[in-house]
């Protein structure tokens, strides 16, 4: 992965005029009906810079605001994506970052429904170990999502290349709080700053940690971590297996990484889950929804025999 160029499925259009996009799209509301094809074209085929250069022609050109008349005609998982498409990126964050901590109140209160106890202090009173604190961190809402500035990132990369083997231990309380109080995203900073100072493979130097378990343990949080695209393949893939999918989550990965590698994702995933993305999608989605996702995901390469 180290080596290979991120290649995204989304990218700007050489020949671009937001003005004469905010007219297809203004068009695509007229009269009965949307043209939801127009809109999934637009959409899809312009880099965020360009959405939103069209967001603000809309504004101007006819004084109306491009989500609102998004709002008003469409609904459902095909609005969300659309929204999330033209959102300020940090908004977007924010708001799958609340539907997954609005997913927990929900599993915290089913939890405490069916067993009359709550699942915080359930926890904190029966998992023991190493990783206790890590979970007890979770529950509680503990992780940082904000956007990390250099000198954090630059501390926390100083903090891994100064340890010790010794120091590798749940009781290295600064350690525990990197990994446990930090989003993945701000991991992915720290550990790609810690390869560049060092040359080295944290995994291997955190193999010689004292305790069988916390390696194992540090494996699973730093594994995911190192390997973004398989981390991110996986992620769909549990989005998307058994009965139902989760649209959120689907629809937050494709439009997070379709202008920076989500290629590469794909072809992670094909390797791992033999069977494309694409697939994947279609069969778990549909309608103007199915298709935007389909062209967020760039042109389907035929399968090797």
């Amino acid at each position: 992965m180290a080596d290979e160029a991120k290649t995204p499925t989304v990218r700007a259009a050489e020949v671009f005029n937001a003005d004469e996009d905010a007219t297809v799209l203004h068009e695509a509301f007229k009269g009965f009906g949307t043209n939801e094809n127009a809109i999934t074209s637009i959409f899809a085929g312009r880099s965020l810079e360009q959405r939103q250069a069209i967001q603000e022609a809309y504004k101007s050109k006819f004084e109306k605001d491009l989500l609102d008349d998004l709002r008003s005609e469409l609904s459902g998982n095909y609005l969300y994506a659309l929204e999330g498409l033209i959102s300020d990126p940090a908004d977007f964050h924010a708001k799958h970052i609340k539907s997954i901590v609005s997913e927990l109140d929900v599993i915290s209160a089913a939890y405490s429904g069916l067993y009359k106890v709550s699942l915080l202090e359930d926890v904190k009173a029966n998992v023991k170990g190493p990783f206790a604190a890590a979970t007890v961190a979770i529950l509680e809402g503990g992780h940082d999502e904000s956007v990390p500035t250099p000198d954090k990132v630059k501390k926390d990369v100083d903090l891994l290349v100064n340890l010790t083997p010794e120091q590798w231990t749940p009781e290295n309380n600064q350690l525990m709080d990197l990994f446990i109080k930090n989003n993945i995203f701000y991991i992915f900073s720290v550990l790609s700053g810690f390869k560049t100072a060092t040359q080295k493979d944290i995994l291997e130097i955190a193999s010689t940690a004292p305790l069988p378990e916390f390696r194992e343990g540090f494996k699973a949080i730093v594994g995911s971590a190192q390997d973004q695209w398989a981390f991110f393949a996986d992620q769909l893939y549990m989005s998307m297996k058994g009965i139902g999918t989760c649209d959120k989550k689907l629809i937050y990965i494709i439009i997070f990484r379709c202008e920076t590698d989500l290629k590469n994702i794909e072809n992670t995933f094909q390797e791992k889950y033999k069977s494309s993305l694409h697939n994947f999608i279609r069969d778990d989605t549909s309608g103007d929804y199915k298709n935007l996702l389909i062209a967020l995901a760039g042109p389907e390469e035929e399968a090797k025999c």
